[in-house]
């Protein structure tokens, strides 16, 4: 992929994660049990991934991207693009009935 990957993309491998923060600065994914993770890659290349932790339910609070596709697979619910684009209905003005 050469563009930024949609919201809502499953993604499966650990390419498609470093393909994913090519193009964005803080995407969030959600993994196979619904835990948010934010990830990141360093100026040097380390990848990371980072979530609240809860040892009760084995979820680490950072993790490697290896790490992270062992929870897969993911899906991309945000991928840095703030573009009313990105975001359909969003920003159209939503009648509240009571």
């Amino acid at each position: 992929m050469s563009q930024r990957i949609p919201n809502g993309t499953l993604l499966t491998t650990y390419d498609q994660l470093i393909e994913l923060v090519s193009h964005a600065m803080a995407p969030v994914v959600i993994d196979r049990d619904g835990t948010p993770w934010i990830v990141f890659e360093t100026e040097d290349g380390d990848d990371y991934a980072v979530t609240v932790p809860c040892p009760d339910d084995d979820i680490p609070g950072r993790t490697d991207f290896d790490g992270l596709c062992a929870r897969g697979p993911l899906r991309v619910v945000f991928n840095g693009d703030t573009s009313p684009e990105a975001w359909p209905g969003a920003n159209q003005d939503q009648e509240v009935t009571a």
